[in-house]
C-alpha cells in the first residue's frame, strides 16, 4: 500500500508536505506562545529556525525539478532534520536534568544570528528549559518536534531514493 502511495506521489508533492509541514509546526508553536501564553525557551525558538530552515530547503525542490536540484533540496532537509533531532534531544536532556539552556550552542546561534532582536515575537526565548517544559495531548514538547524532524528526513531520503519516474512515451 505504501509502495503504491509513494509510486503515485511526484518529488515536487513530498517536498510541498515538507515544506507545509515545517510551517505549520512553527504556526502552532505561535499560537501555544502568543495565544495559550507557553513562553519558548532558547532550544524551543532555535527548533524554529530549523523548521523555517526545512521549509526554505524543501523550497528548492519545489520550485527546480530537475533531479540534482532535488537531490540538493533532499539532502538539505535531512541535514536540517538531523540537527532539528539533536535540538530536540538536547532540550529533552535539559528538561530531565533540571538544568538551564542558557550559554548552549543554541543560545550561542540564536544571539549570533540577531534573530532573537530582530524578530522578537518569533526567536525570543523568554523562559529556561525547566520553566518551557510543556506537553501538548500527554507528550513533551520536544518529543513531537523530534518525530517531526524524524519524520521529514524521512520524506527527503524518500525523495532522495525515489526511481527516476518512467516515461510513458519511450519503452
Amino acid at each position: 500500500m505504501y509502495s503504491r502511495i509513494i509510486a503515485s506521489t511526484t518529488n515536487r508533492q513530498i517536498f510541498s508536505l515538507i515544506a507545509i509541514l515545517a510551517v505549520v509546526a512553527v504556526g502552532i508553536a505561535l499560537t501555544t506562545q502568543h495565544v495559550l501564553g507557553m513562553q519558548p525557551c532558547v532550544w524551543c525558538v532555535f527548533q524554529r529556525l530549523v523548521c523555517i530552515l526545512i521549509a526554505f530547503s524543501a523550497l528548492i525542490g519545489v520550485i527546480f525539478t530537475n533531479r540534482p536540484m532535488q537531490a540538493i533540496s533532499a539532502l538539505l532537509v535531512v541535514g536540517w532534520s538531523i540537527v532539528g533531532v539533536s535540538a530536540a534531544v538536547a532540550q529533552r536532556q535539559a528538561v530531565l536534568a533540571q538544568d538551564s539552556c542558557a550559554l548552549s550552542i543554541a543560545d550561542k546561534v540564536m544571539t549570533w544570528t540577531g534573530l532573537d532582536v530582530s524578530i522578537p515575537a518569533v526567536f525570543e526565548p523568554q523562559a529556561t528549559c525547566v520553566d518551557a517544559a510543556a506537553d501538548l495531548f500527554g507528550v513533551p514538547y520536544e518529543i513531537w518536534t523530534l518525530l517531526l524532524f524524524v519524520f521529514l528526513g524521512l520524506l527527503a531520503l524518500v525523495a532522495l531514493f525515489k526511481p527516476k519516474p518512467q516515461s510513458k512515451y519511450f519503452y
